[in-house]
């Protein structure tokens, strides 16, 4: 819808249909959380300022001494010199491991700065029952629903942003519950089949 509305400013709304993108809810199949620690925030996409790869080291520089928690990244393998030390970097991986991976998280942060106009890795990280913290940017803000699947702050609130992950960070059952009902909603609005029909 957020497409459709920035279109709208050349083309009339009502030759606009929205056709959402879907994901194969059979291959990202959920999982429980893993038990145990380090609690693993997951960050997958590219190590670039407007995908606020920036805010995810930060947020990995405030809780280095908070809870025990590790951030992966699956940037490219290589560590910036201001990277803390709770960072790990994974680099590319086939789609198979990054859903292991996704498997082994607790929760994903997507702290993008820039309107992504849908956020396809909202959808394949709710469809594995992880909650998600992000940015409301774009696309983004129509798939979680904020405070059930996942938490969504202001774009560039890097406070909101380390608060909601902390609330998560501090309770299982919460972080479950969202998981759940990011899968249902995954499976009720971005079935890639639904999409397949409605194309």
């Amino acid at each position: 819808k957020f497409v459709a509305d920035t279109l709208s400013r050349w083309i009339p709304r009502s030759k606009i249909q929205v056709v959402y993108n879907g994901v194969d809810i059979n291959f990202w199949a959920k999982r429980e959380l893993p038990k145990g620690v380090p609690k693993v925030i997951l960050y997958y996409s590219s190590p670039i300022r407007s995908k606020g790869f920036h805010h995810f080291l930060e947020l990995a520089r405030y809780f280095k001494d908070k809870h025990q928690v590790e951030f992966w990244s699956t940037s490219p393998a290589f560590r910036p010199l201001f990277s803390p030390k709770n960072v790990k970097f994974l680099g590319w991986m086939p789609k198979k491991e990054l859903r292991e991976r996704l498997w082994r998280s607790y929760a994903v942060v997507i702290p993008s700065l820039w309107s992504e106009p849908f956020g396809l890795v909202v959808a394949q990280s709710m469809a594995v029952g992880r909650p998600v913290v992000a940015y409301g940017a774009g696309g983004i803000k129509e798939q979680i629903d904020n405070t059930k699947s996942g938490f969504l702050v202001p774009v560039g609130d890097i406070h909101s942003l380390k608060e909601k992950l902390d609330i998560l960070l501090s309770d299982r059952s919460l972080a479950e519950e969202m998981g759940n009902n990011g899968r249902r909603t995954v499976e009720k609005n971005f079935d890639e089949r639904d999409m397949v029909k409605k194309y």
